[in-house]
């Protein structure tokens, strides 16, 4: 999303990202740096990070494991905000 945040000459809406919430995450090491709220783009093609193999089987496994395999964001919203409509992104 950064390459094509930054590429986007028009963008008239902030990217955003769940990365710094993640508590472990199946990259090898740090990947982003964030500061003041934004990233710096990539001097090379793609992202930047390299996959922990090992980390990406073990929630392969746990996803195999969970029973839910569909989600349903509206009607859990709705838990909390009654009044809730889903938006189809701006992107």
């Amino acid at each position: 999303m950064t390459h094509v945040a930054a590429a986007t000459p028009n963008l008239s809406y902030d990217c955003d990202t769940h990365f710094p919430w993640t508590g472990v995450d199946v990259t090898e090491g740090v990947p982003f740096v964030f500061e003041r709220g934004s990233l710096e783009v990539p001097k090379n093609p793609g992202l930047g990070i390299s996959l922990d193999r090992h980390k990406l089987s073990i929630f392969a496994g746990l996803y195999e494991q969970t029973a839910m395999k569909e989600r349903d964001d509206t009607a859990y919203m709705k838990l909390f905000e009654p009044d809730y409509e889903r938006r189809v992104p701006r992107w």
